[in-house]
């Protein structure tokens, strides 16, 4: 037996009288419904209570004669009700008892910066500070600098980052309910980047959608990022059950881990080694330039690699810099570290082979150096000039900081470096870092983080649409461009600067194998 529900008439009841034991009969194709009624009340005023019990039993033969009864328990009940009442009343059927839900939280813009659009269902609305949300609005964040954040009445906490869109509760469209959840999706990331800090609370469950993805949320902290093919999850604190549209499975994303959600899927850890401290052999096969920072003074840094002419760097303020024991260099400020002459031999080593790696020991002063702030770059300005660089970027709390590489070809976007290729969100700390960027021939691309492939995404130009499940740039080198120098720690124009520490900077004309990348990683920054 089940218990179907209770039918009421919302009105208080005054004097009750009840009918009980009546059965009544409601046949289906594949099954009988039998039910048992356990209350029926009426009160003065005229409303009416009846509670039920289902009982659900195969069809055995065809009954005709069971909407008669059904017919004749609805005449009795009805008319029961009107004769205790004595006046007409008013009977209204719902449907099985559930829980009545907790009001839904209210949700309030908190802060805003740049360019922000507030569209909902009846037009656009000015966004800003202590304007409520209302269901179906959908939010717009513009380029860079753009922010949002807003702020529920029950302590949750959402940041939106540059190029994103949301829509706040949808009341509509492809993804707006989730089916497995049983529920409408609180927020839809259609584009960009999601940040979410959501409180636990007794019976809460939220629902984040993609479209490629359902996020069922009960108090954690974690980001989304949608693509075009894909939509990636990165869990900061709690666990999270995440739903593949693409491919129809369920994951369970702990604190530490991510998934890649979309046609094909991927699941990982997010890094959180410390860089070793090792001494031992690195490959040196197809080294260009090796830069060990074991001066200890002065403002010379020389080309180790022993190929060809050195390509030695003078620092710009020797007096601002501080040498490390041992071996490294600090630049706690602006600073500019620069070859003497044009990076030729790295360009035409790299034309050649049409392959690259840039590898980097370093260790960030902080995470939200603004840029992309240039660790390594082989260019004349912020603008067309440039072979290829290695930076990172901060993309606003709590999102934390990407590494980035730009890198021109012939096929790219302009001849500034697009594409942008980036690792995974939230990777950059404070600690020594090992940080590899590759591209092969075969137009294969690989970013390594600490000795584990962390590649993200791959954005076209300036409308910073990004791509997960691409890994190639395609094109060839020979537009890059032998006149231009190698600069550490800055641009050439001074204007994006990078603080922190430089162990270990080599250029490679060919991409090192995951192998190789780990063998290195393992040998540590003080290995040549």
């Amino acid at each position: 037996m089940t218990d179907a529900g209770t039918f009421e008439d919302p009105r208080r009841f005054g004097r009750e009288r009840a009918v009980e034991g009546l059965l009544y009969t409601d046949f289906g194709r594949d099954v009988d419904r039998v039910f048992f009624v356990e209350s029926f009340r009426v009160g003065v005023g005229g409303g009416a209570s009846l509670r039920t019990r289902e009982q659900v039993a195969p069809v055995v033969t065809a009954r005709p004669w069971g909407w008669w009864i059904t017919g004749i328990a609805a005449a009795v009940l009805i008319a029961g009700g009107l004769c205790f009442s004595g006046k007409l009343g008013t009977l209204r059927i719902q449907g099985p008892a559930q829980v009545e839900p907790a009001a839904a939280a209210t949700a309030t813009i908190a802060r805003i910066s740049g360019s922000v659009q507030l569209v909902g269902p009846r037009g656009a609305r000015t966004a800003g500070p202590g304007v409520m949300l209302q269901a179906g609005d959908r939010l717009t964040v513009g380029d860079a600098g753009s922010l949002i954040e807003v702020r529920y009445s029950d302590g949750a906490r959402l940041q939106m980052r540059q190029n994103s869109e949301v829509v706040f509760r949808p009341e509509g469209g492809a993804f707006f309910y989730s089916t497995r959840a049983n529920a409408r999706a609180e927020i839809l990331v259609s584009k960009g980047g999601l940040a979410a800090d959501v409180p636990r609370l007794p019976g809460k469950r939220e629902v984040f959608a993609t479209p490629h993805a359902e996020i069922m949320v009960v108090g954690t902290r974690f980001t989304i990022t949608a693509m075009v093919d894909a939509s990636r999850v990165d869990m900061l604190e709690g666990q999270v059950e995440v739903w593949n549209r693409g491919t129809q499975e369920a994951v369970d994303l702990p604190a530490g881990r991510y998934a890649v959600l979309g046609a094909q899927a991927a699941v990982g850890d997010r890094p959180a080694a410390q860089a070793s401290a090792g001494r031992g052999t690195r490959t040196r096969q197809g080294l260009q330039v090796l830069y060990t920072f074991r001066e200890g003074k002065g403002d010379i840094i020389r080309d180790l690699s022993g190929v060809g002419t050195p390509l030695n760097l003078r620092i710009r303020d020797a007096a601002a810099v501080r040498w490390l024991p041992g071996a490294g260099l600090a630049l706690p400020a602006s600073n500019m570290i620069r070859s003497q002459q044009p990076a030729r031999k790295i360009v035409q080593a790299c034309r050649q082979t049409e392959e690259l790696t840039i590898e980097a020991w370093l260790r960030p002063l902080r995470v939200d150096q603004q840029g992309i702030a240039r660790i390594l770059t082989c260019s004349q300005n912020t603008g067309l000039a440039r072979n290829f660089s290695l930076g990172m970027e901060y993309r606003y709390a709590p999102w934390g900081a990407s590494y980035v590489t730009r890198m021109r070809s012939t096929v790219a976007e302009g001849e500034g470096g697009y594409p942008e290729i980036y690792t995974l969100r939230d990777l950059v700390t404070t600690r020594l870092t090992h940080v590899v960027f590759c591209r092969d021939r075969h137009d294969k691309l690989l970013f390594y983080v600490n000795g584990v492939d962390q590649y993200g995404a791959i954005t076209y130009g300036d409308q910073h649409t990004f791509y997960a499940q691409r890994r190639e740039t395609g094109g060839r080198f020979s537009n890059w461009d032998p006149r231009l120098p190698l600069v550490l720690g800055n641009e050439l124009t001074g204007d994006r600067p990078w603080l922190g520490e430089l162990h270990l900077v080599a250029v490679y004309n060919r991409a090192l194998s995951p192998a190789e990348i780990r063998q290195n990683y393992q040998a540590g920054p003080q290995a040549e």
